[in-house]
């Protein structure tokens, strides 16, 4: 008698059963992570520039503003998000 190999059609649609629900119970808490994940790089996007603008004040010897622009080169730009 010949041994088969492989797995049986019951076998597979278990396996998929499974990882489907693993999937969609991982779904909301990576969700979850990416915005935490989007969080922190804008966080750290606006401590790199407060960084920025104090190391070009006191290398100027004045004052420095820092604003939002759309555009780069003026403050006339509106919040995003």
């Amino acid at each position: 008698m010949k041994q088969a190999r492989g797995f049986t059609l019951i076998e597979l649609l278990i396996t998929f059963m499974i990882a489907a629900i693993l999937a969609a119970l991982a779904a909301p808490s990576f969700t979850s992570f990416i915005k935490n994940n989007r969080l922190t790089t804008t966080t750290n996007d606006l401590l790199a520039d407060l960084a920025l603008a104090r190391s070009e004040a006191a290398k100027r010897g004045q004052q420095v503003t820092l604003c939002i622009s759309t555009n780069g080169s003026s403050c006339t730009g509106e919040p995003t998000g």
